[in-house]
């Protein structure tokens, strides 16, 4: 290591450092320390010290000084005082063409961003779920004969069923009813409920937040009823509702759970879900009923799963394909085929989907929405272009004043 007697000036070194451009600098430092070197061996430690202080500041020249920040920071400061006064002043003396500008641009992009907000929200719908990606729902197609095919986002619960036992790969599933519901009363309370029939896999399913009770066994006994927080809060007030009995309609049914209101952002809406074995309980009770045994009524039902890590969504496809051809055979002129449509794709699938269990917009909305924001946007940009271009010319001195004063053209021409 050197001794610090036959090195330059350390404070001298930091000020070459500091302002000269970083493709001169090692260039430079090389040819000071080469003349120090020298100097030291001819004249002494002093005078080399004074020499490369020097010829340090010698240096300092335009052509070495690399663009300070700080002069640009104050040549912005000052360029922006000025469009601030001139923009005062401009909107004084054009009071009619600001007023336009202002107006236009501020309810344009008003619209815009409403819109992209509207499509931001429909395109997220359903992602609550855990593992929404990996979440799907049955689609029915009916065709009779050569006729175009009747496409239903229900299905028949005979379907759910062979699913159940015929289908490999699925880690849950769930069957759904719409049709339930009434008139709830409690004691002197009485309110009309938007229920649904679901299966004791419905929370296994789906993610529905379960306040009170236990979602494997909530909704698994006959007349077993799960209430939202808002729909309990109306019948019984403050006290406990679980275990309690509510009348719906003729029948009496207990309170087994309590679930959290379904966010904004579902597809399915209730005020309550009433177990699906209370329907079946209801339904084999009726010999002519054959919702449970044949494909003859998919109008009401519903059936979502997940599949199991790692499984081929095509391969359960296949299997439904095998299902309904089998059953094709007994149903006379009519064919029957399925699809397998994620959740996340329900509220922006396709509009000619029947029998939605809930709110359905299509993708055409998205489509509507994307273009109606880009037509909003440009026709505001070109009404301010057209404006400004039309009183470009009053502004010939203010942009000369303005290059002389170190205006780039990208700060005149804004």
């Amino acid at each position: 290591m050197k001794d610090l007697k036959t090195i330059p000036p350390k404070w001298a070194d930091r000020f070459l450092e500091w302002y000269c451009k970083p493709s001169l600098f090692e260039d430079l430092q090389g040819d000071l320390y080469e003349h120090f070197d020298r100097h030291l061996e001819e004249k002494g430690r002093r005078k080399a010290r004074l020499i490369f202080i020097l010829n340090v500041f010698k240096f300092f020249k335009p052509y070495t000084v690399k663009k300070l920040n700080f002069l640009n920071q104050i040549t912005q400061f000052i360029m922006f005082k000025n469009y601030f006064k001139t923009s005062l002043r401009s909107i004084a003396r054009n009071k009619l063409f600001s007023a336009i500008n202002v107006f236009g641009l501020a309810v344009s992009m008003s619209v815009c961003l409403l819109m992209i907000s509207m499509y931001t929200e429909i395109s997220g719908y359903d992602r609550f779920h855990k593992d929404a990606d990996n979440l799907y729902r049955v689609n029915n197609y009916q065709q009779y004969m050569q006729r175009e095919k009747n496409r239903f986002a229900s299905t028949s619960l005979y379907l759910g069923n062979r699913m159940k036992e015929e289908v490999p790969g699925l880690e849950s599933i769930t069957l759904l009813r719409r049709g339930a519901g009434g008139d709830a009363t409690v004691g002197e309370n009485t309110f009309p409920i938007d229920a649904l029939y679901a299966d004791e896999e419905f929370f296994d399913v789906l993610t529905f937040e379960l306040i009170r009770g236990n979602g494997a066994t909530a909704l698994l006994e006959p007349k077993s009823i799960v209430l939202t927080d808002e729909t309990a809060e109306k019948l019984f007030k403050d006290a406990d509702p679980l275990d309690q009995v509510l009348k719906l309609g003729e029948e009496e049914y207990t309170v087994t759970g309590v679930v959290k209101k379904p966010p904004f952002n579902s597809h399915m809406k209730f005020e309550a879900l009433i177990s699906l074995s209370t329907y079946i309980q209801q339904m084999n009770a009726d010999p002519e009923n054959t919702n449970w045994s044949t494909f003859g009524s998919m109008w009401t039902n519903y059936i979502y799963f997940r599949p199991e890590s790692g499984i081929d969504i095509k391969d359960i496809q296949a299997r439904l394909d095998v299902i309904c051809a089998e059953e094709s055979e007994k149903m006379e002129h009519t064919t029957i085929t399925t699809t397998l449509e994620p959740i996340t794709d329900i509220m922006t699938g396709p509009s000619n989907i029947s029998n939605q269990i809930g709110h359905s917009m299509g993708r055409e909305v998205l489509w509507v929405l994307g273009g109606l924001s880009f037509i909003v946007i440009l026709s505001a940009g070109f009404n301010y272009t057209n404006l400004s271009i039309a009183r470009s010319l009053r502004r010939s001195k203010e942009v000369g004043i303005r290059k002389v004063v170190g205006a780039k053209r990208g700060q005149v021409f804004n």
